[in-house]
């Protein structure tokens, strides 16, 4: 049972939001996504695969593929009101951004996305004989981004078969860090029996198990040749069983199985079901010694999504048989938006110029709430973040969430910021913004209310060095905190953002009021975290946060529908910092 949760909702007039809704359906919208592809040096790529797909839409919907011309422009057309993904897709090409989470717009944005060549990792495999080995599977999983931070649950996403020379060539690969194994993990059918390689256990370059495998570190339009690797050619194990539970009710739909390591989440074997011929049996071959965990999951981002627990599984020197993996329906998230308007009265001045916005564009994230150095963390088949969207009414689901502690945080047209997060059920407990919510196994939860406000204000600006005899810190972020005391445990109020390497930062979706601004230098520990916590989710770091923002003092006052823009804040080491030990995010 879901532990009561108090809210203090804020009560809206039906009238008010229908005024609204109204208001906005009346107005004309944009039904397209235009853009265009560019080469490294700005160059038109023709002929680019471009796919733009609405988010929230189930894993089984292809969303809309189109090409770019010769100038390499694209163009979706007869797009329904939401939020949209972008992906372009070019033969040794990768994205020169590589966003942790992707980017998303609405129907009216201008697209522009830049592509570069792509690395590449070149070598040869060879038996103990100096043989060639041909027609053997290498495979390259990206085990830490460009700035060598770890990446959880790494899979291999790019393989390529040796040649008569045993030679092999990986090419559109992101910079980043890279482990290259020979076969291993191969998923076949229960029924179906491994042939050549593929019940060996992977070797990992240059010649050994997973655990000493030495990393490749690539940049992209970069090629890393000489990766030669001596095959081991050792009999790898079988890992099998059952599947249970409520895939009987589900057919037609196909479930993954996968094998990872429990530290690192990085997947060693997986195989895929497709249930239709009424097969529950799973085996995965050429499974080394280790100890892992085993997870089977049926995903397609649709309400009926299932999962089995995590099992952990050891292997040595022999098979193990017999597993059973039970599958349980996922849990839900969901709710309303509420949307206050903005009173006619108060339409004047700055909000008299901003565009309306629509409830579909909103988008709700659960995200997992872990902590880094967490000794449980989630399995590999959990990802750390779903998305929901919301229709013309404000509705709004999020599937696919197995149990855990989870934040949700809203995506938002400009215009809007959030007041609360509530259940609406209860009324005596803190806004679940500070709480989180945890979820049990397949449970939903039905009365989410999330209520928004118009009028929200954003800053925009540039760290600089408090002096000229003054630096400033090679990472960090700026915090806004909120300098009335009676909103210090607010969590709404609190927001932080990266600051780029040009020193510009800017935040959105805020609510009017008073700030206290730090930039705050980002230790080495919390930097590694590809994904952190927002610091604000803890009540001792929002405290130190408090502490250090009102030593700085510096203060800004933003007004409703403000947009701050080239804000100068000059970077302060606060004056008792260097008493007190660093801290890495909570």
């Amino acid at each position: 049972m879901l532990t009561a949760i108090a809210v203090c909702v804020l009560v809206l007039s039906s009238d008010r939001v229908g005024t609204l809704a109204q208001k906005e359906s009346a107005k004309p919208r944009e039904r397209a996504i235009t853009g265009r592809i560019t080469g490294e040096f700005g160059q038109p790529l023709a002929h680019v695969g471009v796919n733009v797909r609405r988010v929230g839409m189930p894993a089984s919907g292809a969303g809309m593929s189109i090409g770019t011309d010769e100038d390499g422009r694209f163009r979706a057309d007869d797009l329904a009101p939401g939020m949209y993904s972008v992906f372009a897709y070019a033969a040794g090409y990768v994205t020169e951004a590589d966003p942790v989470e992707r980017q998303t717009y609405r129907p009216g944005d201008v697209v522009t996305l830049r592509m570069i060549k792509g690395g590449v990792i070149s070598g040869t495999v060879t038996n103990s004989s100096g043989e060639p080995v041909i027609a053997a599977r290498v495979s390259a999983s990206r085990v830490r981004d460009a700035e060598q931070r770890p990446i959880r649950g790494a899979s291999p996403t790019n393989s390529r078969q040796t040649d008569d020379l045993g030679a092999f060539r990986i090419y559109g690969l992101q910079s980043g860090s890279y482990v290259v194994a020979v076969n291993g993990g191969t998923a076949y059918y229960y029924s179906s029996s491994p042939g050549g390689y593929d019940a060996d256990a992977p070797t990992y370059y240059p010649s050994t198990t997973r655990d000493a495998a030495v990393e490749i570190t690539v940049r992209a339009g970069e090629e890393v040749n000489g990766i030669d690797i001596k095959y081991r050619g050792e009999r790898g194990h079988t890992v099998s069983g059952t599947l249970s539970g409520v895939i009987g009710k589900n057919p037609s739909r196909g479930v993954s199985v996968t094998l990872a390591y429990p530290t690192s989440g990085a997947i060693e074997s997986s195989a895929y079901l497709s249930l239709r011929a009424g097969e529950r049996g799973f085996a995965l071959y050429g499974v080394p010694d280790g100890e892992y965990e085993i997870v089977a999951r049926g995903n397609t981002g649709a309400e009926n999504d299932f999962a089995s627990a995590p099992r952990r599984v050891v292997v040595k020197g022999a098979d193990v048989t017999g597993i059973e993996l039970t599958l349980a329906p996922l849990g839900s998230i969901s709710g309303r938006i509420l949307v206050e308007p903005l009173l006619d009265s108060e339409r004047k001045d700055a909000c008299k110029t901003k565009s309306g916005a629509l409830l579909e564009e909103t988008v709700m994230i659960a995200r997992r709430d872990e902590r880094a150095n967490a000794k449980e963390q989630s399995s590999s088949g959990d990802p750390s973040y779903i998305e929901g969207a919301a229709d013309d009414k404000g509705e709004f689901k999020i599937y696919g969430l197995g149990a855990g502690r989870y934040r949700i945080e809203p995506r938002l047209p400009e215009s809007w910021y959030v007041r609360s997060i509530m259940l609406s059920a209860t009324q005596k407990q803190p806004d679940l913004a500070s709480t989180g919510l945890a979820l049990s196994s397949g449970q939903r939860v039905t009365d989410l209310t999330v209520t928004l406000a118009e009028g929200a204000a954003g800053l925009r600006g540039k760290v600089v060095p408090a002096s000229e005899n003054t630096s400033v810190p090679p990472r960090f972020r700026v915090h806004l905190v909120p300098a009335e005391a009676e909103s210090a445990d607010d969590v709404l109020r609190y927001a932080e953002a990266a600051v780029g390497g040009d020193g510009v930062f800017s935040i959105t979706n805020l609510a009017p009021g008073r700030y206290l601004l730090l930039a705050r230098a980002v230790t080495d520990d919390e930097f590694m975290v590809r994904t952190p916590r927002l610091v604000a989710w803890d009540a001792t770091a929002r405290t130190k946060l408090q502490r250090d923002a009102k030593a700085v003092n510096v203060v800004v006052e933003l007004h409703r529908c403000q947009r701050l823009t080239d804000y100068v804040l000059k970077y302060q080491t606060p004056p008792d910092a260097k008493k007190r030990p660093p801290k890495t995010n909570p």
